[in-house]
């Protein structure tokens, strides 16, 4: 009883005192010596509840403000790196800035200066056919060996989860992120 007495209700404990009252007949003295409050308090919270007065208060916190040049450095580290996560940006602004940021901070900038998560669009690059004569040329300068021989055995790798599949982009733009096919 020590840690709910001289501490206001949390607004769900008011509805569960209601609830109580309401359906489960219990006294207001009951209510009161439950939960630490007075006679008072629990007959005011009844009153609030009949009369439609009973919500929960919302706590408006002001926004930190970062200045312009904070703001224009997480847009241009997103247009650079749209596939990074939010933990990164927070950690390179950490590291340039000497400052903290929160991981909600970035997104609300974010979402402020019009980006939007997105998913990336993958396209393979089309690669030319004089690229890949320059390419063979330049391999057929080597004097291959025996040594040059390597023998792999049957090994598999799989490193679809090594792309990252969503991004940050301005709203209306596709996120298209080049790729070569093999």
């Amino acid at each position: 009883m020590h840690v709910v007495k001289n501490k206001h209700a949390a607004f769900e404990t008011k509805v569960y005192c209601v609830y109580m009252y309401i359906f489960q007949g219990m006294t207001q003295k009951a209510l009161a010596e439950l939960n630490g409050k007075g006679i008072g308090t629990i007959n005011s919270w009844i009153k609030e509840y009949f009369d439609g007065t009973l919500r929960e208060k919302s706590i408006k916190r002001q926004p930190r403000k970062f200045s312009c040049a904070e703001r224009q450095w997480i847009i241009a580290y997103y247009n650079k790196n749209p596939t990074a996560f939010l933990e990164e940006c927070v950690e390179e602004f950490n590291k340039c800035y000497l400052e903290k940021i929160s991981v909600s901070s970035v997104w609300r900038i974010l979402d402020q200066e019009g980006f939007t998560y997105k998913t990336v669009e993958r396209r393979a690059l089309q690669i030319k056919l004089s690229d890949v004569h320059r390419f063979c040329n330049e391999i057929n300068l080597f004097n291959w060996t025996k040594a040059h021989l390597v023998f792999l055995d049957e090994v598999s790798f799989d490193n679809r989860g090594m792309l990252r599949p969503r991004g940050y982009a301005l709203k209306g733009k596709m996120l298209i992120h080049p790729m070569v096919n093999d």
